[in-house]
């Protein structure tokens, strides 16, 4: 049988020595542990469907298993799911990965005010059910880079969600990239860090990034009525935290950047990358994490207009070791792949060149710190290797990969060769330090065409 095949060589023999065409009555003798052993082995969310449709045994064990790890990836399935799904199930669901996305119908886009109307109800059911699933272990809610206009994730409804998320949960992941004109009237009395700082001490995983953060995410902001006065930070204890990532800013096309970084609450919130680090240099410094592993905040730097030199950098900031290090970056290839993506490693770390898509670039910063897995569902990758969860095939090559399946190369390695010299460097420096990644032009050589370097005339 196709299922005995994947299953661990600890099974039991006489589970592994089944008949290859099947026995009816061999299989209704098995224990529900053996079945369960069954249905655990990452079989696709289709197969444990349709086992769970197979008899009333079988289906009670089998939609245990699939509603385990449960993946919305449309505003169509999240509304599918929190109306359909039987509340009994909520107990048995351990992740949830909410990806709000357009619906797409036959004749294109579905009309966005239905889609928002859809997506308000759908968050409101999820207030009430998430207090339901007690054994909920990491809860992810992302956005693409573009949603439609008139389409967004309200942060009343977020924080409505966080306030009910149950005291066992270790994970956080929020990445909502609405657009500046995507707000309402109740948001702006709502401020997310604050329902982030009520249930960030229960939590090992955070992963954060929000249109609007501030340090009220772990802490308290005093106000100040003098303008001239600095805010006064006070760090809450976080006595698990394990790994916590903020990302204030992401790559875009043409060497830009988009920024993470704006104001929540101007009466009291500290924006921009320094207050960010310096909160965490304190929560840090005392003591408030005694667990922490990793506390990084990386931002990104535009390119310049210099043609053919100009890379962007990654810039992540590692509080715990007091250093920042840049990742230069750049798109091969743009307007034919969408998996062309330059990253290149700081020394620290191999030096290699990686292609990949934006996203993965991202991954590479992180250390892969939150992984997707087959389903789709996000989870920290302490979370990933503890349910025997594999992770999603990503398109990352080295530089001799993606040369050999694209037959594309750049300025940059062919100047290398031909200077023999490393020319793109991405170096470490201070904390708060922006260095940005330099392009240095060894002595003898100059500048050519389309960013080639020539031998310089004497």
């Amino acid at each position: 049988m196709l299922l005995c095949s994947r299953l661990p060589s600890s099974t039991p023999t006489t589970l592994r020595t089944m008949p290859p065409h099947g026995d009816q009555e061999v299989i209704s003798r098995l224990s529900n542990e053996l079945l369960l052993l069954v249905f655990n082995q990452n079989l696709p969310s289709a197969t444990l469907a349709a086992c769970a449709q197979t008899c009333k045994s079988w289906n009670r064990l089998a939609t245990a298993v699939l509603y385990k790890h449960v993946t919305l990836t449309s505003t169509r399935k999240l509304a599918s799911w929190s109306t359909a799904t039987p509340p009994s199930l909520d107990a048995t669901v351990q992740t949830l990965t909410i990806c709000v996305t357009k619906v797409q119908t036959a004749t294109g886009p579905e009309d966005p005010a239905i889609t928002m109307e859809e997506l308000r109800q759908s968050l409101g059911r999820l207030q009430v059910r998430i207090s339901r699933m007690s054994e909920l272990e990491s809860l992810s809610i992302t956005t693409p880079k573009k949603l439609t206009r008139g389409l967004w994730v309200s942060n009343t409804a977020i924080s409505k969600i966080l306030d009910n998320v149950p005291n066992k949960c270790l994970g956080l992941e929020l990445v909502i990239r609405n657009g500046p004109y995507q707000a309402s009237a109740e948001d702006a009395e709502s401020h997310l860090c604050v329902a982030i700082r009520r249930l960030i001490p229960n939590l090992q995983f955070v992963r954060l990034a929000l249109p609007s953060l501030c340090s009220e995410c772990f802490g308290y902001v005093s106000s100040v009525d003098s303008p001239a006065s600095e805010p006064i930070f006070t760090a809450v204890e976080l006595p698990k935290l394990r790994e916590c990532i903020i990302i204030l800013a992401s790559p875009k096309l043409g060497n830009n950047v988009e920024r993470f970084d704006k104001p929540c609450n101007p009466d009291v919130s500290l924006a921009s990358v320094n207050a960010i680090v310096e909160s965490l240099v304190s929560l840090a410094g005392l003591g408030k994490a005694p667990a922490i592993e990793k506390l990084w905040v990386y931002d990104c730097l535009p390119g310049s207009d210099d043609e053919g030199y100009s890379y962007g950098a990654f810039v992540r900031r590692d509080v715990l070791a007091n250093k920042s290090y840049t990742f230069p970056w750049n798109d091969i290839a743009p307007l034919k792949r969408a998996d062309s993506f330059f990253i290149r490693m700081p020394e620290e770390e191999g030096g290699d060149d990686m292609i990949t898509t934006r996203d993965n670039a991202a991954c590479l910063v992180e250390r892969h710190a939150w992984l997707t897995v087959g389903n789709g569902a996000r989870l920290p990758a302490a979370l990933m290797t503890k349910h025997g969860l594999h992770e999603q095939d990503c398109p990352v090559q080295t530089r001799t990969q993606w040369f050999e399946s694209s037959k594309i190369s750049t300025a940059l390695w062919k100047n290398e060769s031909d200077t023999g010299m490393r020319l793109l460097h991405g170096e470490s420096g201070d904390l708060l330090e922006n260095r940005p990644a330099v392009f240095r032009i060894p002595e003898s050589w100059e500048r050519g065409v389309l960013g080639f370097l020539r031998k310089a005339e004497l």
